[in-house]
């Protein structure tokens, strides 16, 4: 997920990046995190009170009568990934709470997703939904979360529902067949996406070495605004 996000990055594609990040994070399908709005992103409060410290998204938000797959709406998730906090902020500003986070439409985002893996030689049926099934087997393998944790944060209602997207065994064997110099870009990326968006903007040059197994043309993108800030550079 990382590797891809970096390539996306390196192509200037920075709200793609962070939607695919948040994605993996939060366990949200495609669908559910394309409709996300301004509205949809919560803010902590300011004083960061006991169980109001974190950002939150509102998933299948009723006030636009469209439920989720299961038919629910008003769902929660928590952000507590803190570094990704501050991409949050930036898709957030100055948007009324109607307005969309995204400025691609579905069609682009899945295409340049497939387009970033093939370019790293990853698996061809790699799709959005992979990202659903990777982040719950991610948080399971590395013991972030607990089963009951997972399974709440991925809206589960039956552990069978569970079983069938968290699977660490086959993440930990697709996680050994990765080249290590995808690994080590990935890591890289990972601790490092904030100031790799804003670098990369100010410079126009992406910092790190992508490790490319095909070297695709990049895709248009468009030009940067005559005063470029960090918050441009997120959104």
């Amino acid at each position: 997920m990382a590797s891809i996000v970096g390539v996306l990055i390196s192509w200037k594609l920075f709200g793609m990046a962070v939607f695919i990040r948040l994605m993996f994070d939060t366990y949200l399908r495609p669908s559910e995190a394309y409709r996300l709005t301004a509205g949809s992103v919560i803010r902590p409060r300011p004083d960061g009170a006991l169980g109001y410290g974190h950002w939150a998204l509102i998933v299948n938000d009723a006030c636009f009568d469209r439920p989720g797959k299961t038919g629910e709406m008003d769902e929660s998730v928590i952000v507590d990934n803190q570094s990704i906090w501050p991409l949050l902020e930036a898709l957030v500003h100055g948007k009324c709470p109607i307005d969309g986070l995204w400025t691609f439409a579905p069609d682009e985002v899945r295409s340049m997703f497939r387009r970033a893996a093939a370019a790293l030689g990853l698996e061809t049926e790699l799709t959005l939904y992979s990202l659903r099934h990777g982040g719950a087997s991610d948080d399971l393998l590395s013991l972030r979360r607990t089963r009951k944790e997972v399974k709440d944060r991925g809206r589960w209602r039956t552990d069978q529902s569970l079983l069938r997207y968290a699977k660490r065994a086959r993440m930990q064997q697709r996680i050994a067949n990765l080249g290590q110099n995808i690994v080590e870009f990935g890591e890289q990326v990972d601790r490092q996406m904030n100031d790799l968006i804003i670098q990369t903007t100010a410079s126009g040059v992406f910092p790190l070495q992508v490790p490319l197994a095909v070297t695709p043309t990049p895709p248009a993108v468009r030009p940067p605004p005559p005063q470029i800030t960090a918050r441009w550079a997120f959104a």
